[in-house]
């Protein structure tokens, strides 16, 4: 009885595809790390306020609830950040 070899049997080594899109992955988180690097928390804190108010269209009391946090609070985080 003859058998043919299947597919996984040939997929052995890695495709150039496969290479290309890992070099891909390896330089993106290459840049993702020098952005984090150059974050502090303060920053971080702001930029997720910012999306999360985006998230919730602008409206400042949905965006306290999600955060945790007082209305008053987000209020005085903003604020501080517009300096």
């Amino acid at each position: 009885m003859v058998t043919t070899p299947s597919i996984a049997q040939f997929q052995t080594s890695p495709s150039i595809a496969a290479l290309k899109s890992s070099e891909q992955d390896s330089d993106s988180q290459a840049r993702q790390t020098s952005q984090i690097e150059n974050l502090n928390l303060h920053k971080v804190v702001r930029q997720h306020i910012h999306y999360v108010l985006g998230l919730n269209h602008g409206n400042k009391l949905r965006t306290a609830r999600h955060l945790g946090i007082s209305r008053s609070t987000l209020y005085r985080i903003l604020e501080d950040s517009r300096l």
